[in-house]
Parts: C-alpha cells; structure tokens; sequence
C-alpha cells in the first residue's frame, strides 16, 4: 500500500473516530436537553395545576362566604318578619281574647277547657273549688259547664278580670284568665310563632 493510500485510510480512520464522538456528544446533549425540556414541561404544568387550584380554591371561598352572606340576610329578614308578626299579633292578642270571651260558642269552649285542666292540676280531694270569672258569664252557660265538675265549685264575678277565670283550691291556683293565659310570654311567643310558621 502507498504513502498517500495509507494516509488516507488513516485520514478516513480519524474522520469516522471523529463523527462517532461527535455523534455521541451530540445524542448525549440532545438527550439532556430533551430531559430538561420535559423536566421544564413537567413543572411548568406543575405550577399550572397549582394555579388553577388556587384559583378554585379562593372561588370556592367567596362562592360559600357569598352564600353565607345570602343566608345571614335571609335569616335576618325572616327574623325581622317573625319579630314584626310577633309584634303585631302581640298586640291583637289580648283584644282578640276579650272578644272571643264575648262570643258564647268560645267562651263555652274556655270554659270546659279550664275545668277540665282544673280536674288534671288541682287536687279534687273533696273540698270545693273557689272559681272567679270575668263579668258577664250568662248563669246557664256556667251551671252547663260545671255539671262535669268533680267538686262542688264556688263562683263569684270577678270584675277585676276583663276576660277569663280562676280556678284555686287551697293555694293552688289554675289561671285561664287573660292575664293568667298571657303571663308565660316565651310561651305565647312560641306558640304565636309556630302558628306563623305553618300558615301559608
């Protein structure tokens, strides 16, 4: 082999050695630099999710502090509504009782209602009752009244009460007075509000 056919077998060698290394040292950076890239891609995205997750999150946030506040208001206007209505039937009740005192189909319902509490509450051991009633009580109305009384049954007017009675058997007292209905206000007022409640 001649001078020049082995120097460029040689020169051949070294470009072949030369483009192996090169392509290695570049398939090594292209690797690298795909890693990097996907490793870029991966927190970029990473960051993203935070983000938006973030962003949800606070959403969430003043979406339910926006319904609490639609609930408070609405709570509110129906306390304010209840406490009007309270107010208002408050005010009618006692006249509302008077005249229901006046109407005979009513009062004789009031009537029974109480002696029949007053059978439940006071001790009937046989000494009578004492019962005081608002003036106006027709005798007949009462006498049909007392005939379920399990004792004999004192009754005087009581003009001191505007609608009502009293019935006591030593020292027990069974008020269905207007003043005696009316005494336990947490009671009325829950009654009274339950009532509005269930009305349309």
């Amino acid at each position: 082999m001649s001078v020049e056919a082995r120097k460029a077998a040689l020169l051949a060698l070294v470009e072949d050695d030369r483009r192996r290394q090169c392509d290695a040292l570049r398939d090594a950076a292209e690797a690298q630099a795909a890693a990097l890239r996907a490793q870029a891609h991966a927190q970029a995205r990473a960051r993203v999710r935070e983000a938006l997750s973030a962003a949800r999150e606070r959403r969430d946030a003043a979406l339910a502090a926006a319904q609490a506040r639609r609930q408070t208001r609405e709570r509110l206007l129906r306390q304010g509504r209840a406490s009007a209505a309270l107010g208002a039937a408050w005010t009618a009740l006692p006249g509302e009782l008077e005249r229901r005192w006046r109407e005979p189909p009513a009062r004789s319902a009031w009537l029974t209602d109480a002696l029949a509490r007053a059978a439940r509450e006071l001790d009937s051991g046989g000494t009578a009752w004492r019962l005081r009633h608002a003036d106006g009580l027709p005798t007949a109305e009462l006498d049909a009244a007392l005939a379920s009384a399990p004792v004999r049954v004192d009754c005087a007017a009581d003009p001191s009460l505007r609608a009502g009675l009293r019935i006591a058997r030593e020292g027990n007292v069974l008020d269905a007075s207007l003043d005696g209905l009316l005494a336990d206000r947490d009671a009325v007022a829950a009654a009274i509000l339950h009532r509005l409640e269930e009305a349309p």
